[in-house]
Order: C-alpha cells, then sequence, then structure tokens
C-alpha cells in the first residue's frame, strides 16, 4: 500500500506522540492531553513530550 507512493511508513505509537505534542504546542492543558492519551499521570505525558520534541 505505502509502496510507490512516497508516504513515510510510521508506527501507531509514533502517531499517538506526535498527537500529543501538537496539542500542547497548541496550548492545550497538559491535563486534557494526559486523560486523551490515557496516562496515569500527567507527569508521564509531560515528560515523554520533551522528550520526543528533543529527539526529533
Amino acid at each position: 500500500m505505502f509502496q510507490g507512493s512516497g508516504v513515510q511508513k510510521i508506527r501507531f505509537h509514533d502517531l499517538r506522540h506526535t498527537h500529543a505534542t501538537i496539542l500542547l504546542q497548541l496550548g492545550e492543558h497538559p491535563k486534557v492531553v494526559s486523560e486523551r492519551l490515557r496516562h496515569s499521570r500527567v507527569c508521564v505525558t509531560g515528560s515523554e513530550s520533551i522528550s520526543w520534541t528533543h529527539n526529533s
């Protein structure tokens, strides 16, 4: 399906991180993002998003 389309294959987990990062960059409250990702604590969302943005 992706072969020849020029679309890069990415993992579902990468989409979760991208979604969270975009929401946080748009100013969404970290608690709301955490709830959407079903994280048990807001600090999990924050630390993962910080790690993700610094590694990209």
